[in-house]
């Protein structure tokens, strides 16, 4: 499979498999390219197996796996396209004051993309449920997720143009300011909890 130049447009599954089999040309190719919706779509799909089927979502009586609801997984999926906005947006704008220059959609696209991985968690889930093994499912998880993180370093570095160096320092940056937001609300959270108690 090859990629195409610049200049020629690709889009759909084949853009998709790109994305997964040789990541560095098609991160380059959606450089200059848009394809906001298909990444959008891609990226609340690869979401799916976490949303049906999370090996810790049970009903508390019998022990097993509690029925999801369309409700839930609408709810869900916004929630997390809001994440993808929301980390993005930061991860932009330390990309930006690193010297990286490139259009907001465009590492929307390279990170919505990079969350292909977790489709891949599909059947691990299916067997955690079916033979109750959730370190099956824990397993699969933590492998796709290092192949995501490699894959939001790769389109990092060719949105922005940069090292890969320079690529990780963007998202490692983005992460801890994530991460120190997270602990933040979660001790105002406490705090307030205690507070009714």
């Amino acid at each position: 499979m090859s990629m195409p130049t610049h200049s020629e447009r690709r889009g759909g599954l084949g853009l998709i498999l790109d994305v997964l089999a040789q990541p560095a040309a098609a991160y380059r190719y959606l450089a200059h390219h848009s394809h906001v919706g298909l990444a959008l779509v891609a990226y609340v799909i690869a979401q799916l197996p976490a949303t049906l089927a999370p090996p810790w979502y049970l009903d508390p009586e019998l022990g097993t796996p509690a029925p999801v609801g369309g409700r839930d997984v609408i709810g869900a999926s916004i929630f997390s396209l809001m994440g993808l906005f929301v980390s993005t947006l930061l991860l932009h704008g330390i990309a930006w004051l690193l010297g990286g220059r490139n259009a907001y959609g465009r590492i929307l696209q390279a990170q919505a993309l990079a969350a292909l991985p977790l489709l891949f968690t599909a059947p691990f889930a299916v067997l955690s449920h079916g033979a109750d093994m959730p370190l099956v499912y824990a397993a699969a998880t933590a492998a796709t997720m290092v192949w995501s993180v490699v894959l939001s370093v790769i389109g990092v570095r060719e949105t922005y143009r940069f090292s890969t160096a320079r690529a990780v320092a963007a998202l490692a940056l983005a992460g801890l300011i994530l991460g120190m937001a997270f602990l933040g609300f979660a001790l105002l959270l406490s705090v307030a909890m205690l507070g009714r108690v």
